[in-house]
This record gives structure tokens, C-alpha cells and sequence, in this order.
């Protein structure tokens, strides 16, 4: 009997599950192709395929959540939110109605505050996770020091560890 067990947690399984494993990598798709590929089958345009595939670091199971539901309007609502804001916690109020939302919510405030970081240290527009609000992330970013954003990126991060130690 063969046992396939896939998981990009390794670390999480247990050390008597692990010794008796076979590891092996799988590499990431091609961003191009898996922009052609979601154009086509979520009939999206481009740019909405580009967004799914940064956001998704080219997961093909998160692009299908991604795609089936809302979630660009959201990421919109969310992320929009946040400009003009000087401390993003303030918001914990308004998000109380998304509660089961929590973790996409603190994933897209990671990626907009990482994305001011690269625009503060003046890095490659590349780097962008949300390249396609470039312009608020650029008026937005002038509302934050360098050691701001690492602070706000470093509450963020602590706080999904604490929804994960709560969740499981």
C-alpha cells in the first residue's frame, strides 16, 4: 500500500511520520503559463489573472478559492480600507462582520504593508504583491516610517500565530 501525503508544512508532522517518508519537491508552475491558464479557465482578464497569481505565490489551490467567490471585490474593499489610515488596528471594529475572514483579512494587510516597505526602501516595482494600486500604495505610503511598517508587519504576524494556536 503507497500513501501519498502532501503538505507545504513539513515541520508540523510528527517525527515518526516523517522518518518514514519519502520527501520530494514539486516546483512552482510557470506565473506566465498560469496566467494564460486562469485567463482561460475563469475567463478573467489579465490583470485579474496577474493579481490571483501574485496574491496566490502561483498555488493552484488558492487561485481556486481566489477565483470561485468574491474575493477580489474584497481584497478591493479591504485593502481601500486601509489608506489613510495611521494604525490599521483601528479597523478591528468594522472587520468584527467578517470574522470568518479573519485570515484572508490579515494576509492582504501583510501583503499592502509589504508592499509599502519595498516602495519606503525604494526596491523594484516587481516586488509588488498589488501592483495593480500602485498609486494608493504610493500616496498611502508616505503615512509611514520604515520602522512603522516593520511594526505593524510584525503585529500582524504575531496575530495570526495567535489565531492559529486558538484555531487548532
Amino acid at each position: 500500500t503507497l500513501y501519498i501525503l502532501v503538505t507545504s508544512m513539513i515541520n508540523k508532522l510528527l517525527p515518526t511520520v516523517r522518518s518514514r517518508c519519502i520527501k520530494m519537491n514539486f516546483s512552482k508552475p510557470d506565473p506566465a503559463e498560469l496566467i494564460v491558464f486562469i485567463e482561460k479557465k475563469y475567463a478573467l482578464g489579465r490583470e485579474k489573472a496577474e493579481i490571483l497569481v501574485t496574491l496566490s505565490n502561483s498555488s493552484f489551490s488558492k487561485i481556486e478559492d481566489m477565483a470561485n467567490g468574491d474575493y477580489l471585490e474584497f481584497r478591493l474593499k479591504i485593502l481601500k480600507s486601509l489608506v489613510g489610515l495611521k494604525d490599521p488596528f483601528m479597523l478591528a471594529a468594522d472587520f468584527e462582520k467578517e470574522k470568518e475572514r479573519i485570515k484572508e483579512i490579515l494576509f492582504l494587510m501583510k501583503s499592502w504593508f509589504f508592499d509599502l516597505l519595498v516602495i519606503k526602501k525604494k526596491r523594484s516595482p516587481s516586488l509588488l504583491i498589488n501592483k495593480d494600486l500602485t498609486p494608493l500604495l504610493e500616496s498611502h505610503s508616505q503615512n509611514f516610517s520604515i520602522e512603522k511598517i516593520l511594526r505593524i508587519l510584525d503585529k500582524v504576524s504575531l496575530t495570526e500565530i495567535d489565531l492559529n494556536y486558538n484555531i487548532n
